[in-house]
């Protein structure tokens, strides 16, 4: 794998893992990558993957396929036409916190 592709897969990670509604799939190619997929709903909506040169992002229902330079221009282009896709992580309490919080009877 180029090292292009590991950088956009990382980044791609980083923006996505623990988003609502993004999931990790596999694809049923032996060797190829994962796709990230995203779906307010059944079935997913587009999948994102890493290329050597940039970011590709399907549009499932429409077969659109758009391609990015970059993760930061993938960011800017859902923020402008799908804000929901960014929605940020719920927050989870850490450590001590979650102890405490669990045993906490109110």
């Amino acid at each position: 794998m180029a090292r292009h592709r590991t950088q956009h897969r990382k980044e791609l990670s980083d923006l996505l893992a623990q988003r609502p509604g993004w999931r990790l799939e596999p694809q049923s190619t032996p060797g190829a990558p994962p796709l990230w997929c995203y779906t307010d709903d059944e079935p997913p909506e587009f999948s994102v993957s890493a290329l050597e040169d940039g970011v590709l992002l399907r549009e499932l229902s429409s077969e659109q396929v758009i391609r990015f330079a970059d993760v930061e221009a993938l960011t800017s282009w859902l923020r402008a036409h799908r804000p929901d896709a960014l929605r940020e992580p719920p927050t989870r309490l850490h450590g001590k916190a979650r102890i405490r919080n669990f045993f906490e009877w109110s």
